[in-house]
């Protein structure tokens, strides 16, 4: 017998929300997907669904442009780091 509890039908809505109509978030550094997403705005605030488990950082590029990179340097090849495979 499994010792995972059943999924909350809240859950399982979000789910397949993001799974069907959410983007796929890349790195901008290396290119490398980060999670599949979806934004929603509400009350001056961005809530993306399906990055819950995800530790990513954030910032703007510019005043409407939103850029993600992992947090963790050996998750992220780049030029700088060419021994992260």
């Amino acid at each position: 017998m499994s010792d995972e509890q059943p999924l909350r039908p809240r859950t399982r809505v979000k789910r397949a929300l993001v799974r069907l109509i959410g983007r796929r978030v890349v790195c901008a550094d290396c290119g490398r997907p980060l999670f599949v997403g979806l934004p929603i705005v509400w009350r001056g605030r961005v809530r993306i669904l399906g990055a819950d488990d995800e530790l990513v950082r954030v910032s703007f590029t510019t005043q409407d442009t939103l850029q993600f990179r992992h947090v963790q340097l050996y998750d992220c090849p780049s030029p700088e780091r060419p021994w992260v495979a």
